[in-house]
């Protein structure tokens, strides 16, 4: 199986950091979401909160050239970090499931957004490729009750 694994790994085509797609992450309580794009290092949060009295959502951007790295060392699920260009923690990424925290979407990856330890909030994040998808709706096409 590993070497199936490795085969595969290596037949995977090598692209560009230019094509390298947008990270999106979405949090509840307060409710926001956090964009990264790769290629050119910008980070956007955006909020219903931001702009209550218009309720119009507008991204901002909090982060010009960015990195987000792989972490050497990690527990349980390999993780990268978000650093500003300052070197400041902004968001710990753990390759495993993550939630919103509200909906029935399942998300492939995990986002930690703050500087604390912990993180000040926990949510789910996708790729353009790599989607997050809606586990009720899944049940349902499998003939399950959820």
């Amino acid at each position: 199986m590993r070497a199936l694994l490795a085969a595969f790994i290596l037949a995977l085509p090598v692209t560009p950091a230019s094509a390298a797609a947008v990270l999106t992450c979405s949090f509840t309580e307060p409710f926001f979401s956090i964009g990264f794009d790769p290629a050119t290092g910008t980070v956007t949060r955006t909020s219903p909160d931001d702009d209550p009295e218009s309720g119009e959502i507008k991204p901002k951007i909090i982060a010009e050239g960015a990195k987000l790295t792989i972490d050497d060392v990690w527990e349980g699920h390999r993780s990268a970090t978000l650093r500003s260009a300052a070197g400041e923690l902004l968001m710990v990424i753990r390759f495993k499931e993550g939630s919103d925290g509200m909906s029935d979407f399942v998300f492939p990856i995990e986002g930690q957004w703050g500087p604390e330890a912990n993180g000040n909030n926990v949510g789910g994040c996708e790729t353009a490729k790599v989607q997050a998808y809606d586990s009720y709706e899944l049940f349902l096409e499998l003939g399950l009750q959820p």
